[in-house]
């Protein structure tokens, strides 16, 4: 049996059939690749599920609305959080409203109405969350001297949890002491044991994202096992082989469920946060055979404590933070990224968080990174100068394409790069970044635009900026480059709203990292030989990034064979995928 994926001219997912009949049509906004509408019918053309999005022009969605049309409208605080939620009727009437309110650091202070109803308090200087006084009952968390929730109270129930030398989630237990699951894992983290079943876990192909391909009870019989498409599950089979498949919206939430022929399994609708607002259907069910299912957010929603396994962490919807720390150290330039516990900077509607390490921007309807790629792809060559203008602005667009422009062949400077050919490579190659680099300064001048661009900035592997390196718009002197660090790499050029170091304001993501070489040889040398200077390029791509990006712009091939460059450039690109960023390459000349 065959799933069959239809793309579009910009290689964005376009239709997908499945083997069972069962149809999905995406469609983007126009001149943007944000999700329109996603619509699964059956073989008849019936609709099973479907979710069409009205955006603002931020792209943030206002208005969601659901196969039998009912809608939710949200709106936003000055810091993108989610402020409010109203659910609508399909006839127009408000049937619920859900209002949030946050601290400083991202720390929700109260919930109007729903299951997460309720006034918060916390331990101010750990952002550590003590109780929730609630019209439903009040609810108190305890933790350990790690930092990690050890004791809930909640709904009359008291649950103990328990942890391993990794700080990785291994048992809970009730009021009575009784078990009420207990994992194990192996020594890279991967979750191989949940009670007396076993899983087989692996990477989603084309990603590093570990996620159950096979779940065996006791006796050694399989239970359930699972297939995906990039980094989604696609379907499963139960244990009689029959097949499930998962029905999702644009941030991978399955709102459906569809059997082996077709006919509509379950409709599941949640709060923003990942709350199952309501689940119909022969299916809706999260299987306790299994342990769990997936469900918000395209990840595993445990049967035994409703809690979402993000891989690292475990997600608690009801109060919408994690129950231990963030591994990943602080990020300085996040001003909530000093808030451990927070979950996708209060705002589920585009972020997401699929390993409980780190928060990367939702792209579109399928896995985000495999459709910047193809989404890259399409700038690429005689693209890129529309990729460039649609990043940083018709004015500084056009000036950057100026400088590309003015050592193409044919130009003076195009001619003078021929001398080149003449010149040891290493010598060749650092006169040429040297020459653009004053190139770019000398032609931007003090253009106001141009704050945006930043040269020699010094990033270290980690990915972190630690000096601005230069803005060419606050500096009469062209050649007054910022002196490399002789410590940590210094790509040839940043483009950000604001300095490189200071992620302190809102819209101050970075749009892209990138630098110059001569020849494209040298550029994939650096990615597949995993160089500094990559590390730092993609470290930042993934952690400061609104779309994690990375360029590299080379004007010659550099003795690469026709016969051998795709396959290189293919290995390359590859390598970036799996470090979940998109590697562009931008080569001029050849």
């Amino acid at each position: 049996q065959t799933t069959v994926m239809v793309y579009d001219a910009v290689n964005r997912l376009d239709t997908r059939t499945l083997p069972n009949g069962v149809t999905t049509k995406y469609k983007y906004q126009e001149n943007t690749d944000w999700v329109e509408s996603i619509t699964h019918t059956d073989s008849s053309g019936a609709v099973l599920a479907s979710v069409t999005y009205e955006r603002n022009t931020d792209g943030t969605p206002h208005t969601i609305t659901r196969e039998e049309g009912t809608y939710v409208k949200l709106d936003y605080d000055d810091s993108l959080r989610l402020e409010q939620e109203t659910y609508y009727s399909a006839g127009g009437i408000i049937v619920d409203e859900i209002a949030y309110t946050y601290d400083t650091d991202g720390n929700r202070q109260s919930v109007s109405s729903g299951v997460a109803e309720g006034t918060y308090a916390y331990d101010n200087t750990t952002h550590q969350l003590s109780g929730i006084i609630s019209s439903s009952g009040d609810e108190s968390y305890l933790y350990d001297s790690s930092g990690r929730i050890w004791q809930i109270f909640r709904d009359g129930e008291t649950l103990t949890l328990s942890y391993n030398a990794d700080e990785q989630l291994e048992k809970v237990t009730d009021s009575s002491g009784a078990t009420v699951v207990e994992y194990t894992y192996d020594a890279e983290g991967r979750r191989l044991v949940v009670d007396d079943r076993e899983y087989v876990v692996a990477p989603m192909v084309g990603t590093e994202l570990d996620s159950p391909h096979l779940v065996t009870n006791a006796d050694g019989d399989v239970v359930s096992s699972y297939v995906y498409a990039g980094a989604m599950p696609l379907m499963h089979l139960d244990a009689n082989g029959d097949p499930v498949y998962y029905l999702t919206d644009a941030m991978g939430s399955v709102i459906g469920l569809a059997d082996g022929d077709g006919v509509s399994a379950a409709n599941i609708h949640y709060d923003s946060f990942g709350n199952v607002r309501s689940a119909t259907g022969a299916q809706a069910t999260v299987s306790s055979a299994a342990g769990g299912d997936f469900r918000f957010q395209g990840q595993w929603l445990e049967s035994d404590t409703d809690l979402y396994h993000f891989r690292a962490r475990y997600y608690d919807p009801e109060v919408g933070r994690f129950i231990s720390r963030d591994p990943v150290d602080i990020i300085e330039m996040e001003p909530e990224s000093s808030n451990p516990y927070q979950f996708v900077y209060n705002n589920p509607l585009i972020f997401s968080d699929p390993t409980g390490e780190f928060t990367i921007t939702e792209l579109n309807a399928t896995d985000a990174v495999r459709n910047a790629l193809q989404y890259g792809r399409s700038y690429l060559m005689d693209g890129a100068k529309d990729f460039i203008k649609d990043k940083v602005g018709e004015a500084v667009g056009n000036l950057l394409i100026g400088t590309l422009n003015s050592v193409l062949p044919g130009t003076s400077a195009g001619h003078g790069l021929e001398a080149l050919a003449n010149l040891n490579p290493d010598r060749a190659g650092q006169w040429f970044e040297n020459y653009l680099t004053n190139q770019i300064c000398g032609l931007l001048g003090n253009h106001s635009a141009f704050e945006r661009v930043w040269l020699e900035a010094d990033v270290s592997t980690a990915g972190v900026p630690h000096s601005n390196g230069m803005s060419c718009a606050e500096h009469n002197n062209p050649t007054a480059l910022a002196t490399r660090s002789r410590q940590n790499p210094n790509p040839d050029f940043l483009i950000k709203n604001g300095p490189p170091t200071d992620y302190s304001v809102r819209n101050s993501d970075a749009y892209l990292i990138g630098d110059i070489k001569l020849s494209l040889k040298t550029a994939l040398n650096k990615v597949t030989g995993d160089k500094n200077q990559w590390q730092a390029m993609y470290r930042h791509a993934r952690r400061f990034q609104a779309l994690p990006m990375a360029m590299y712009v080379t004007f010659r091939n550099g003795n690469i064979s026709d016969s051998a460059l795709a396959s290189q450039v293919q290995r390359a690109q590859r390598e970036a995928l799996n470090k979940n960023v998109v590697l562009l390459l931008v080569n001029i000349f050849n």
